[in-house]
């Protein structure tokens, strides 16, 4: 009897059991809470719920990286010169003329020449180029050359000169120009003037290196522009140049235009005359 009874309390039992299942969703699995015991203390002792979940910050999508690369600069040109270089002008010595004078006169540049001013005389003059065949290079025997740079009132140069005497060579006041750098310059100038009584239109240039004591390294070149009648053909032709130097390298200070001419020295010539040898037949 006793084991009958035991029997129907297991049925009881797992009767009770299988009617509390039925009542649960069964995916879902019922855990029952959990209690920390200490071993050495009979308190029960309760678990902290665990902490909300974090919210993260959506993302933000990042834009595309774009990179940008820059034109070609433009071509960066030189600066144009402030003081470009000052050349005799074509206009009184032609390329040609120069070309052909070479390394036998000097042509300074410059915006800074020295002041000139004053009276000098170039004497021993040589001839160092010439366009005629007949002239001979390195000749001597021509007149002394007076020549006088004085400043006007306006700050211009006035340019005189005389050729051995009053009668042989007379010029008309000009004016010039002056350019170089230092004490190094080159005048040059167009001028009017009279020869052997024969009325002459010439370039002129002078250059060298002023001094206390006067023109250093003095050299004059000449281009017969123009001349009026010459039937006995006394001056050179026309689109003749010739190149001088000073014998000695120096035109000396010396005040020419308080005192008279010197007399005429017949062996002499001058600058625009033709030469004893153009009787000569011409160099080959």
């Amino acid at each position: 009897m006793k084991k009958i009874l035991e029997l129907l309390a297991v049925v009881v039992v797992t009767a009770s059991l299988y009617v509390g299942c039925l009542s649960v969703d069964p995916y879902t699995v019922v855990l029952p809470d959990l209690v920390a015991v200490d071993a050495g203390d009979t308190t029960a002792v309760e678990l902290p719920d665990e902490p909300p979940p974090v919210e993260r910050p959506p993302l933000v999508p990042i834009p595309p990286l774009v990179v940008i690369v820059p034109d070609d600069p433009p071509p960066v040109e030189p600066p144009d010169d402030p003081k470009p270089p000052v050349v005799v002008p074509v206009d009184v010595v032609p390329n040609e003329v120069r070309e052909k004078i070479g390394n036998k006169m000097t042509f300074y540049t410059g915006t800074t020449p020295p002041d000139i001013s004053g009276q000098y005389v170039a004497d021993n003059f040589t001839l160092v180029s010439s366009s005629l065949s007949y002239d001979d290079i390195g000749s001597t025997g021509w007149y002394d050359q007076y020549i006088a740079f004085i400043r006007g009132s306006n700050g211009k140069i006035l340019y005189k000169a005389r050729e051995g005497t009053d009668s042989e060579y007379s010029s008309e006041d000009v004016v010039i120009d002056v350019v170089g750098s230092n004490n190094n310059f080159t005048a040059y100038f167009v001028l009017t003037g009279t020869s052997r009584g024969i009325k002459v239109k010439q370039s002129t240039v002078i250059s060298g290196t002023w001094t206390s004591d006067g023109i250093r390294g003095f050299q004059y070149a000449f281009i017969m522009l123009e001349k009026g009648p010459d039937p006995s053909g006394v001056l050179v032709p026309v689109n003749t140049y010739r190149v001088f130097k000073d014998g000695d390298g120096l035109a000396s200070k010396y005040s020419w235009l308080s005192k008279k001419a010197q007399s005429p020295v017949l062996e002499r010539q001058g600058l625009l005359e033709q030469s004893v040898n153009s009787q000569r037949e011409p160099k080959k």
